[in-house]
């Protein structure tokens, strides 16, 4: 009642004698309150008819104002958010060839849906690029579609060393970034790039990137980043401190054959970054366009040098590709290069599939000194194992300067057979790197068609204690679970590493036998007075003339069976129920699921593969200073194509004679059981993917972006890029 009086008298003061004219109210006073309570007066509703009357010259300039979109916007180019806290909302739009760039501070930009078919030099040749701090980013839909052989960013947030960006957050999003880079040194095709930006979030979004597979910068000047020896990433981060990275959907495809040697794609890569986050992500890398025997080198999470206090923990990494060949190629969720402290590895899903060499978690301190931590995670790796040390099937391989690991979960197999020299470990130190090595490896359980849970060339001040590898080769049952290669090492201890067989743990774990001691047999009873009245008289024991059906009895009989001496059954198809009638023919095979006829996959002939043998021909675009026309679009040419990136009526054969259709290999089977599940690490449930992705957290959980307490400084040991080396990148 108080504040409605005294708002009353403040109306009526503001009227003064001079204004009334006996009871009457000037009428330009009332017009004055209209004008103060209107609650649109910080909004500008953005048309393409009144776009020029709010932004001019591509400026969107006034602070503390909302920017409202509606209609479609096309061809506009670049539009610069120069001015400070504001909003740029387009829930009712959609921005064809827009770009934005992002100086002043303190705005966000909401509800955008953009498709970009060109490259924009003036925007730093980003969809988005982000230089004002405190941006926000939030229900955004990119679809970035590049060009051949040009520069590209989908999201480009850049700092410097001396004044970093700050605050940077993008949530609840979709990018979707295609590059087809495919042979230009020193241009990058990065779907986020994160470079000297502190405290950053990056939150349940879904990021897909599909890139061509490429070489690597080695020759690279020592006083340029590392990570511009990558010419393609789905992420980058580079010099972020803090970041918080998590309850994303990370989607990385390869969609051409690499043209160099080594070629390298990179799904998330992060240098230089300290106290940073990587948690309850799901992250699906796949290259099902290089064949089998050909190499190449996948990475899900590479972790770079210069870098203290990184938690990567509860996350489900999935890395799977039909290439790879003996001792060549990579499929690795997680590599680690040095130097490198305070890394914890924890609680993570760990899935692998290659043709080729194979590790879940691959660390070296080749570049200086590595201290890991490396608890409680599941990994599932399969490859190519061999005699020769870089025929390497392994869950973690550890050629690092200090490693905890223990209480790991660890499944490995090898495509080809086992001997007691095949390189087919749990955890092992196989590949010699200089220094001094030192492990405490406790507690792991492995499960193995080899022959030990644990090797390592040597070490010193080690303990490896309570190892177990279970397994189905007799051969190794009863005997010690570690090798050491190193007859004449001494310094370390090992107790209790044992190998058992597989039908143990199977007792142990679901009591499946009992010995016989318990047994107990009861003759079953006779419900409902049931006799069997089979007449077996005229069956006569070892005579083969016995009756017999002319066909199987236990299948539904055909009512038009053509003749009785080739009998036709119904098949049933188990994807929709449809029959399938035929002859007797252990060849039928059920229809596909939506009742389509089967399609029989071609194989492959790769015989003198030179990496130009394919149909695949796309135009090349030249790059200009200016933008491009959104006509200017990526146009392919497909002769005699399945449908599935396969040339059509072709065999490939091994070595062992046997071609593709002959192979129980199904990585697009294997690939959509993984990803049809949900996240099986962390409180962050993500739905599964067809096509493209969204992920579904139902509560907001923002992340903090402060660090771990206690945490080391930054090492100032800096990368020695002449003497970097690894199998695979």
């Amino acid at each position: 009642m108080v504040l409605a009086l005294l708002i009353l008298f403040l109306a009526i003061a503001n009227v003064s004698a001079e204004d009334t004219t006996g009871n009457l109210t000037v009428a330009s006073d009332v017009l004055v309150v209209d004008e103060v309570i209107s609650l649109d007066d910080n909004i500008y509703h953005i048309t393409n008819e009144t776009f020029n009357d709010y932004i001019a010259d591509g400026e969107i300039a006034d602070d503390d104002m909302i920017y409202e979109f509606e209609g479609d916007f096309e061809e506009l180019g670049v539009l610069y958010i120069s001015g400070n806290n504001i909003t740029v909302k387009g829930s009712d739009a959609n921005f064809v060839d827009t770009v934005f760039y992002v100086i002043g501070d303190d705005n966000t930009l909401v509800d955008i849906n953009m498709e970009v078919f060109t490259t924009f030099k003036d925007n730093e040749n980003s969809a988005i690029y982000v230089d004002g701090d405190n941006t926000l980013i939030d229900n955004l839909n990119l679809y970035y579609f590049v060009p051949a052989n040009v520069e590209a960013y989908g999201i480009q947030v850049s700092g410097t060393q001396r004044q970093k960006n700050n605050n940077f957050q993008l949530r609840n999003s979709l990018v979707y970034f295609e590059g087809h880079n495919y042979y230009s040194d020193n241009i990058y095709d990065y779907g986020i790039f994160l470079f000297m930006a502190d405290n950053a979030i990056i939150f349940n979004n879904t990021l897909q990137a599909s890139l061509p597979l490429r070489n690597v910068s080695w020759d690279l000047s020592p006083s340029i980043p590392s990570i511009y020896r990558d010419f393609v990433l789905n992420i980058g981060v580079f010099g972020c401190d803090y970041l918080n990275f998590t309850g994303n959907n990370v989607i990385t495809s390869v969609n051409e054959i690499g043209r160099a040697s080594y070629p390298t794609l990179d799904a998330f890569y992060i240098e230089k970054s300290n106290n940073c986050i990587i948690e309850n992500n799901s992250m699906y890398t796949e290259d099902f366009v290089t064949p089998k025997d050909i190499d190449n080198y996948l990475y899900g999470i590479d972790i770079y040098g210069n870098l203290t206090n990184l938690t990567v923990n509860g996350n489900l990494l999935i890395v799977n590709t039909t290439g790879g060949t003996y001792a060549h190629g990579t499929a690795y969720p997680v590599q680690l290069t040095g130097p490198l402290s305070e890394v914890y590895i924890t609680k993570n899903t760990v899935l692998s599939y290659s043709n080729g060499p194979n590790i879940g978690i691959y660390s070296q301190n080749t570049a200086g000194s590595t201290n890991l931590v490396i608890e409680r995670n599941f990994l599932s790796i399969t490859g190519l194992a061999g005699s020769h040390e870089w025929a390497l099937v392994s869950g973690i391989e550890a050629q690092d300067t200090n490693d905890r690991i223990t209480n790991n979960i660890i499944e490995v197999h090898s495509i080809d057979e086992v001997s007691e020299d095949t390189n087919l470990y749990g955890i092992s130190y196989r590949q010699s790197t200089d220094g001094e090595h030192s492990f405490n490896v406790v507690n792991n359980t492995v499960f193995s068609n080899g022959y030990y849970a644990v090797a390592a060339l040597d070490a010193q001040n080690s303990n490896f204690e309570g190892n177990t590898l279970y397994t189905d080769n007799d051969e190794a049952v009863g005997k010690n679970s570690l090798k050491i290669f190193d007859e004449d090492a001494s310094s370390y201890s090992s107790d209790n590493n044992k190998v058992k067989s597989i039908w143990d743990y199977l007792a142990d774990e679901y009591n499946t036998q009992d010995g016989g001691e318990d047994f107990e047999y009861e003759t079953p009873s006779n419900v409902n007075n049931r006799t069997n009245e089979a007449d077996a008289s005229s069956i006569v024991p070892g005579e083969n003339n016995n009756p017999s059906p002319n066909s199987n009895p236990l299948l539904p009989k055909s009512d038009n069976d053509p003749e009785p001496s080739t009998p036709s059954i119904l098949v049933p198809d188990v994807a929709d129920g449809d029959p399938v009638v035929g002859p007797v023919n252990p060849t039928i095979v059920p229809d596909s699921p939506d009742g389509d006829p089967t399609y029989v996959k071609p194989t492959i002939n790769y015989e003198d593969y030179d990496g130009n043998n394919k149909k695949y021909t796309p135009q090349q675009d030249s790059k200009s200073d200016s933008s491009t026309s959104s006509d200017d679009k990526i146009e392919r040419q497909y002769e005699d194509w399945d449908g599935n990136g396969k040339v059509a009526n072709a065999t490939h054969t091994n070595s062992d004679g046997e071609t593709d259709s002959d192979s129980e290999f199904t990585l697009q089977d294997l690939l959509r059981s993984y990803v049809t599940s949900n996240t099986a690490g962390g409180s962050s449930p993500t739905n599964s993917y067809n096509g493209y992705v969204r992920a579904n957290n139902t509560q907001d959980n923002s992340p903090s972006v402060a660090g771990d307490e206690g945490v080391l400084g930054q090492s100032e040991s800096s990368v020695d890029t002449s003497s970097a080396s690894s199998v695979g990148q």
